[in-house]
């Protein structure tokens, strides 16, 4: 460890305890901890899941990212056709708490992608504190509707969310990923529910969504199938107000389908907390543009 470098999530060195009501498989997971070595998930600093930097860097400001999805944007016309909303005004706001770059994204990346229990627990309790602060206050500046302070020194929070709850629903994942414990939207959801509970809100999780599309290659038109992909699992119901959860915000594509399957059922998405938001992928294709179309006027 660097200096007097505190981790957030370190081994406890003072031996293992046994908890019989922990059971077997708990036993095996806190023997995993003291056997294997660990390190931090973004930077690699030794005997810690999280350092304190690296948490700090995924615990940025909130920002509503909404406007950089831009399937979020997208309304059905008359003729039941999609096109994009002139406004460019998104269907309901995004909260992210950092941008999609190292270290947090190699943060999320492993935790994506392994089993990681002290991982899981150090960013879900990182999540759960940070949802809180979404939560409205009454002696809070005035909120707009979407979430967006009238003061813009205010700080974001949540729209107004009624009386009756909220439901917290997970982004849907494969069941492959489900069964082998990487449902890191569900752990999310958990945690943002946690949050929200913290803050005085009546929150409920509910897995209530599944996925059988294909997985999006990245490409706007492919997200499409991603999209349409997205229902209620059979039996499942949704309250009015309804929050969507996810590790990241790219395309909006799955927060899209996530939201027609809500509807669809009945419920209303009132906004949807993420971990990171990656770029506008339409500023990609622009650069893209831009740069041909100098090296066109650059040619003899």
């Amino acid at each position: 460890m660097r200096g007097d470098h505190v981790c957030t999530s370190s081994l406890n060195r003072g031996g293992l305890k046994h908890n019989r009501s922990m059971g077997v498989s708990g036993y095996l997971a806190e023997l995993a901890d003291v056997v294997f070595p660990r390190w931090c998930a973004g930077c690699g600093e030794w005997d810690c899941f999280l350092c304190d930097p690296c948490a700090a860097a995924l615990a940025g400001p909130w920002r509503d990212v909404a406007v950089q999805a831009p399937y979020l944007q997208l309304v059905a016309s008359p003729e039941g056709t999609e096109r994009y909303a002139p406004s460019f005004e998104s269907r309901f706001p995004v909260f992210a708490m950092a941008p999609y770059e190292l270290p947090q994204r190699g943060v999320v990346l492993t935790w994506k992608n392994t089993v990681n229990r002290g991982l899981t627990e150090a960013i879900c309790a990182l999540f759960a504190q940070r949802v809180e602060e979404l939560v409205p206050r009454a002696d809070s500046r005035k909120v707009s509707s979407s979430g967006r302070p009238e003061d813009s020194s205010a700080a974001l929070q949540l729209p107004a969310l009624g009386k009756g709850g909220v439901d917290v629903v997970p982004a849907p994942s494969r069941f492959t990923r489900i069964h082998d414990g990487r449902f890191v939207a569900g752990s999310l959801a958990q945690a943002a529910c946690e949050g929200l509970q913290a803050g005085g809100i009546e929150a409920r999780y509910n897995a209530a969504l599944r996925s059988r599309g294909a997985r999006g290659d990245g490409l706007l038109a492919a997200r499409r199938s991603k999209t349409r992909g997205i229902g209620l699992k059979r039996g499942s119901r949704v309250s009015h107000s309804t929050i969507v959860v996810d590790d990241v915000v790219t395309t909006g594509a799955t927060l899209a389908g996530a939201a027609n399957a809500i509807e669809g059922g009945g419920g209303h998405v009132v906004a949807a907390i993420v971990l990171l938001a990656a770029r506008d992928p339409r500023d990609t294709g622009r650069a893209n543009a831009h740069n041909v179309s100098r090296s066109q006027r650059d040619k003899p």
